[in-house]
Parts: C-alpha cells; structure tokens; sequence
C-alpha cells in the first residue's frame, strides 16, 4: 500500500530509527549514534547485531515521516486543492485592499 500511495500521489515516507524508549530520534545530529545519549538504550538490536558478526544493523524502534515540501506538491497537482490552498492568500489581497481605501 505505501508503494500505491507513493506512486499516486509523489509522497513517499520516510523512515528513522528512534530511541527504544522514544528519547530521541537518530536523526540530524544524532544520526551516527548507536546508543542513545540520554537513556543508553543502543539503537540496534544487539542480538542479531552479534550473530551477524556486526554486519546486520536492524534497529529496536522505528518511525516514519511524510515530507512536508511531496505533500503540498500533491496538493497543488489537483485544480480543487490547489485553488483551496489559495484562499488566504485571496484573503488576505482583499482585506488589504479594504483597508487601503479606508485609510486614503
């Protein structure tokens, strides 16, 4: 289903691995870390981290994200959405437009 979503509509989830105890996400600057540096929690799971002789990384926790910049682009695609997505900006021309006539 998420393939489905993806190919419809552009908007594919982004996955990260996360604190077993949700601390924090490895992510930004904490993306290279393997233990979390406010419980020390590791990231991976540790027995199949060892029987793989540390070549398998499968983290405990996962999360998933939806990009902000695929999700409007996806609004905007469609004529109905993207003439939604216009309103404040509509809105906002008219008031400022009142307002000018009020104060000339």
């Amino acid at each position: 289903i998420k393939r489905l979503v993806g190919r419809i509509s552009g908007v594919v989830p982004v996955k990260h691995d996360m604190c077993v105890n949700s601390c924090i996400a490895f992510t930004g600057p904490f993306a290279t870390l393997k233990v979390c540096n406010h419980c020390n929690e590791p990231r991976y799971d540790q027995t199949r981290l060892a029987a793989s002789g540390g070549q398998v990384e499968i983290p405990r926790q996962s999360f998933y994200t939806m990009p902000i910049g695929p999700q409007l682009q996806a609004l905007y695609r469609h004529p109905t959405t993207a003439e939604a997505m216009a309103y404040r900006d509509r809105k906002t021309r008219e008031l400022r437009a009142n307002v000018s006539v009020l104060y000339s």
